[in-house]
């Protein structure tokens, strides 16, 4: 019987075989982690009984965030310095891998470079992310700790760094590109613009 601080258990049984060996696999995923107890008991078919004990730790949980810093949309000021930061519970020393992705598939990636800091956090700071369309960035984040249990975690940004601006030509009547005296009153002039919102 497998037996955790909160008092959760797992029981199973074995049959000991001709060499006096018993064995049996139990699945304690649902233990939360920490020690676990481990107490069995056997009686022979003389009543006799027996019984024995034992203490592990488990360690089967990782706990990893990811963020963007900087605010929604990375813009064409902003997108040379785009600032990431996450926690993790796992060791001080270990590597955060990261990748920023776009729509189409293409991406940058950090390896063996972010590390976990002493109080559990960690950071980084993009400079490469004009290489990426406009659209949709996702951060992706993994890390595993010295017992190579994996974490992951993501989170998404918007990418918006074109915008492009365009006078049109003086209409009819101006061609000579000069505002006349019954012109000067209602000067026409217009453009066209893409990447910029409408109002």
């Amino acid at each position: 019987m497998y037996v955790t601080p909160l008092a959760a258990t797992v029981t199973g049984t074995a049959t000991v075989n001709v060499a006096g060996q018993w064995s049996v696999s139990e699945d304690i995923s649902a233990l939360v982690d920490g020690q676990i107890d481990l107490s069995v008991s056997i009686q022979d078919i003389a009543g006799n009984p027996a019984v024995d004990s034992f203490s592990f730790q488990k360690d089967a949980t990782v706990n990893l965030t990811a963020e963007f810093v900087d605010s929604n949309p990375i813009t064409a000021v902003t997108v040379g310095s785009v600032d990431v930061q996450g926690t993790s519970d796992i060791e001080s020393g270990r590597f955060v891998q990261l990748t920023v992705s776009d729509e189409s598939g293409a991406s940058v990636s950090v390896t063996d470079t972010v590390l976990v800091q002493a109080g559990g956090g960690w950071s980084y700071t993009f400079t490469n992310l004009d290489t990426l369309q406009d659209g949709t960035l996702t951060l992706q984040a993994a890390a595993t700790d010295s017992f190579d249990n994996p974490a992951t975690a993501s989170d998404a940004n918007l990418k918006d760094t074109l915008a492009t601006l365009e006078i049109q030509e003086l209409p009819t009547g101006t061609s000579d590109d000069v505002i006349n005296a019954d012109e000067q009153s209602a000067a026409p002039i217009s453009g066209t613009s893409s990447g910029i919102e409408a109002g």
